[in-house]
Formats: structure tokens, C-alpha cells, sequence
């Protein structure tokens, strides 16, 4: 018996997995629209935690080039074709491990004013 191991890379990602996403600065890795990342073998990546607690990764380009960024956004550049790095989104649950594509909603442009909205909760949620 002979295993063969295939790669994502040699088939249409469309075929594969309609809820994978190249992701566009590192087009070996893959985005899911509930906020997962995948390496070209379909292996879920590790993911770290910055200062204010959101998801990132570090993905390898190339053999040198490092692409770090924060989950939310490789899902929202992948999965909004109206994505603006200039515009602020918030999640709706407020949830910080929520990265879902779904949970996102436009709030405000790059003037830096606060958003305040109520979560499912209740709660009045703040984001600067």
C-alpha cells in the first residue's frame, strides 16, 4: 500500500472547500468564514494573542518574508468584497474569540470617533 500525499495547492480551493479563502498576502495559507487559518495541507495553524487579547498568526512567504496579522482581518479582506482597511468593524457579540465573518459590522471610518452599540447581552460595548 502506497500513501500519496496531496497538497490543497494542486487543486481549485473552490473544489475543495467552498468556505476556504486563499488569503491574499500569503496565498499558501487558508482563511475559513468562521475565523479559522489552515496551512496548504489543511492544517489548522497555531495561533498567539496580541496585548489587547485578539487572535493572530505569523505565516511564511516565500523562504524569509514573515506575514503577521491579526485573524479577524485576513478573514474580513478574504470573505467582505467591500473590505476598507480604513474602516473600524466591531464584532457584534463583543466576543474577542468570535472571528467569524458574520460577527463583524462596519462602525465607524479612520476619524477615530467611539463606537458604542449593545451586544446581545445587553451590554454597552466600547471600541476606540
Amino acid at each position: 500500500f502506497h500513501e500519496e500525499r496531496i497538497s490543497v495547492s494542486d487543486f481549485d480551493i473552490e473544489m475543495v472547500s467552498p468556505v476556504l479563502r486563499p488569503i491574499r498576502r500569503a496565498p499558501r495559507y487558508y482563511v475559513s468564514a468562521d475565523g479559522r487559518v489552515y496551512d496548504h495541507n489543511l492544517k489548522e495553524v497555531q495561533y498567539k494573542r496580541n496585548a489587547s487579547g485578539e487572535r493572530f498568526v505569523s505565516l511564511i512567504v516565500g523562504h524569509t518574508r514573515l506575514v503577521v496579522s491579526v485573524v479577524y482581518r485576513l478573514v474580513l479582506e478574504a470573505f467582505r468584497p467591500t473590505y476598507d482597511p480604513e474602516t473600524y468593524y466591531v464584532r457584534r457579540d463583543g466576543d474577542k474569540n468570535n472571528d467569524a465573518v458574520n460577527n463583524f459590522q462596519d462602525a465607524y471610518s479612520a476619524s477615530r470617533r467611539v463606537a458604542k452599540w449593545r451586544n446581545q447581552d445587553g451590554k454597552v460595548v466600547v471600541n476606540r
